[in-house]
């Protein structure tokens, strides 16, 4: 029989035996009926001994065979288990939690606009509102100069330095998150 070679043959316990002894004595037997006669998982196993042995302190004075007590249960215990999971099933594959790949497409997103917010804001006044008309307000440089009383040719100048300026400070935003 599979419970032999957890069992040890010991007479009755007394009430007077600390918790621990007691504990040691019957846990792998107890552990052994929930896993091997009612099929519950080790992780789940451990959890009904620890509950058996908690609700054991509770009753310690009521009960009289203690191993009989012990086993019974963990018997109630592991088919209270099973009753309350027989109506469960298992996920159908596609309720899966793997990010798909328009969440990871938008995750990258939302990562790239906060870099790039991150930049804009250490760029300085005149360079980030310049980048932002021209690239995310589509305006025309010749617009931009206008405004600004200045020259198209001077505008392009000032996208290309503050286009270097934001390369190398979102790189190190970039370079310090990795």
């Amino acid at each position: 029989m599979w419970w032999a070679t957890v069992t040890n043959d010991q007479s009755e316990f007394s009430t007077a035996h600390p918790l621990d002894a007691v504990y040691r004595e019957h846990e792998s037997l107890l552990r052994a009926i929930a896993q091997h006669r009612f099929r519950v998982p080790p992780c789940d196993a451990e959890a009904l001994v620890h509950d058996i042995f908690a609700s054991f302190l509770e009753r310690q004075p009521d009960a009289y065979d203690i191993k009989a007590f012990l086993i019974g249960s963990i018997n109630n215990a592991c088919r209270h288990y099973w009753r309350k999971r027989q109506h469960e099933e298992p996920l159908l594959p596609h309720h899966e939690l793997t990010p798909s790949d328009d969440e990871a497409a938008k995750l990258e997103r939302w990562a790239l606009r906060l870099s790039l917010g991150a930049t804009l804001a250490r760029l300085g006044g005149k360079c980030s509102e310049t980048l932002r008309r021209y690239y995310l307000r589509d305006e025309s440089a010749e617009s931009i100069a206008q405004e600004l009383d200045t020259s198209p040719a001077y505008i392009w100048q000032l996208l290309s330095s503050c286009r270097k300026r934001a390369r190398q400070i979102y790189s190190s935003i970039t370079r310090s998150r990795s």
